[in-house]
């Protein structure tokens, strides 16, 4: 129960916009310019100018990816680490195109985000100390396969069906396998909470084998075997 109101409250989001506003809170005067501009052009943009929208947005995921990998301070609390990934979560659902890659690319910035603070030894730090909170404590690192998975299953168009399998290759060969199983469980349980526990433990072997950690094409077939075959994408 508590895993799943963690999920739930993660994919509670209002848009890109008001995302922004509350990151930019704990940001630097630059980049909080820089994030509210995008958000407002992407949410005012109509028609012929669709595209440069588009481009602010994927802009705005880029920025907020390299604010991770960086290790920005601005990203050193819990609240602003939650607003960042509500973000990714809002760019999950219903995007194509290049705005769709960039949330994936952001995504696997985000699930790796934990075992490498580990490797660096960063235990001790406020990043650290956030990172753990949110991704960990709060379930925001399930509610992101949660979303991947549910991006394969429509929320994305069928043409980006590869790109999540990749995204979720990167999660699974990047993370230690007791906490990528951990997550990939408890999400597949959220997505599809009719499954038997022998079918989750058939997609959880499966997927988690060497045969689709080697090679993103054959993941992609478990999932969507998993999922339920091909689905439309979402409006």
């Amino acid at each position: 129960e508590t895993v799943t109101k963690a999920v739930e409250k993660f994919r509670d989001v209002a848009g890109a916009g008001s995302v922004a506003v509350a990151f930019c809170s704990e940001a630097t005067a630059s980049i909080q310019h820089f994030l509210a501009h995008a958000a407002m052009e992407s949410e005012a943009t109509k028609g012929a100018a669709a595209e440069r929208g588009e481009n602010l947005t994927v802009k705005f995921l880029r920025c907020l990816s390299m604010c991770v990998r960086k290790r920005v301070t601005a990203l050193g609390s819990a609240a602003a680490l939650r607003e960042a990934v509500r973000s990714c979560l809002v760019h999950l659902r219903g995007c194509s195109g290049v705005v769709a890659l960039a949330a994936l690319e952001y995504a696997q910035v985000l699930l790796l985000l934990l075992p490498q603070l580990q490797e660096e030894d960063a235990g001790g730090s406020e990043f650290a100390a956030a990172a753990g909170a949110v991704m960990s404590d709060e379930g925001a690192g399930i509610a992101l396969v949660k979303a991947l998975l549910e991006a394969a299953n429509g929320d994305m168009p069928p043409n980006h069906v590869i790109d999540v399998a990749e995204a979720m290759h990167g999660f699974l060969v990047g993370v230690p396998r007791e906490l990528s199983w951990a997550w990939l469980s408890a999400a597949a349980k959220l997505h599809k909470p009719t499954v038997t526990e022998m079918a989750l433990v058939e997609f959880m072997e499966e997927a988690m084998s060497t045969e689709c950690t080697n090679d993103s094409r054959k993941l992609k077939r478990c999932v969507k075997a998993f999922c339920g075959g091909k689905k439309k994408a979402a409006k």
